[in-house]
């Protein structure tokens, strides 16, 4: 996209360097570097609808690989209650027990699917709320 506008401002050597070291650990040029502060809202108040979220992509990453395990996990206990059902069914196992207990990790996987969609949900919303990003 190109950008029409020019704007010149002074800059001590430190301001400058400081400049320089910030937009090259974000990977970005320092006139993208400066373009990201200034879509950054310093004046909203509590109330108004205007949201500032800082988002570290290494602690988004992280969250996403969770939800990964998380989908594994879920697998693998829906599998183990699969053969649990196949065992009772062949009248290889007390089935008054697992019956019990097929309950109780039945419920345990809702909850950690709650859990799992109440993560992804707020994700999605931080995601749509991103208020500084690439045009």
């Amino acid at each position: 996209m190109p950008y029409p506008n020019l704007i010149c401002c002074r800059l001590s050597d430190e301001d400058r360097d400081q400049l320089h070291q910030q937009a090259e650990r974000f990977q970005k040029t320092p006139s993208e570097y400066i373009r990201y502060l200034i879509r950054i809202p310093v004046d909203a108040k509590e109330g108004d609808g205007t949201r500032c979220v800082v988002l570290d992509t290494d602690a988004l990453g992280s969250m996403s690989r969770e939800l990964t395990k998380w989908g594994y996990h879920y697998n693998q206990a829906v599998h183990s209650m699969n053969t649990i059902s196949m065992f009772i069914r062949r009248g290889r196992l007390d089935t008054e027990y697992f019956i019990k207990t097929i309950g109780e990790i039945n419920g345990s996987l809702a909850k950690i699917d709650s859990g799992k969609n109440s993560l992804v949900y707020s994700l999605q919303e931080i995601e749509k709320s991103t208020l500084v990003r690439d045009w």
